[in-house]
């Protein structure tokens, strides 16, 4: 009766349910503003009191209707209403910055030298002692530095049932990588009362100097700061 852990594992359940709810409310949501407005001129003729109610759901609906009218009115204004294939030209845009950029080119653009990097790969990455960057941009150099073997690597996978489509066989191996990283530390490596023991990543891959950190703040995730960094980095 005084053992904690059903009701710690019910939460968990609880909270696992809540965010795959919120996952596919945003997805369909998004879909349906995809059939309301392909282009950013069919965008901004649905006007703001329009958007902000699609919005709504998503949270920040006022904010973000501002990011994407401003958005709308740059393409057009700057790029004759097409998506930019650059990544000066689309971290120029509000709301974009470098990991969705990343993203645009190599989905969009089918570029082979982006490493898209989130908090979530970016928490991975410093657990794993591949980067210790206090920044997200710090993280992107480091991890193509590691992983530059991979970073045009053609997908291999074989069988009637498992044969992906001509898309995904060009996706880059960073590409992969990142999708990869993302889900994983979504999933399992996540920011709050992590227990490395039982990370099937951390238990062997964390250096102690993480191991340490994680240990005096287990409620949240801290970085290494980089003047520590070199006693910590896996060579």
């Amino acid at each position: 009766p005084n053992d904690p852990r059903p009701s710690a594992r019910s939460a968990h359940a609880h909270q696992s349910v809540h965010a795959f709810g919120e996952r596919r409310a945003q997805r369909a949501n998004d879909r349906r503003s995809c059939e309301r407005a392909e282009t950013p001129a069919e965008l901004l003729a649905l006007g703001p009191d329009t958007l902000t109610a699609i919005l709504t759901p998503l949270g920040l609906a006022r904010r973000k209707t501002r990011m994407l009218v401003s958005l709308s009115e740059l393409l057009l204004a700057r790029h004759h209403g097409r998506v930019p294939s650059s990544m000066a030209d689309l971290v120029a845009l509000p709301g974009v910055g470098r990991k969705t950029a990343a993203v645009v080119m190599a989905q969009a653009f089918g570029a082979q030298d982006v490493f898209p990097v989130d908090a979530h790969i970016h928490r991975v990455a410093v657990r794993c002692g591949i980067s210790f960057g206090a920044s997200v941009g710090r993280a992107e150099t480091e991890l193509m530095r590691w992983f530059a073997e991979y970073k045009s690597s053609a997908s291999t996978t074989h069988g009637a049932k498992h044969v992906a489509d001509e898309a995904a066989n060009r996706e880059s191996g960073w590409l992969r990588l990142h999708k990869q990283l993302l889900l994983f530390g979504r999933e399992h490596c996540r920011a709050t009362r992590h227990d490395m023991d039982a990370c099937m990543l951390c238990c062997w891959a964390a250096p102690d100097g993480v191991r340490a950190l994680n240990e005096r703040n287990p409620a949240r995730f801290v970085p290494l700061s980089t003047h520590s960094a070199d006693r910590y980095v896996i060579r």
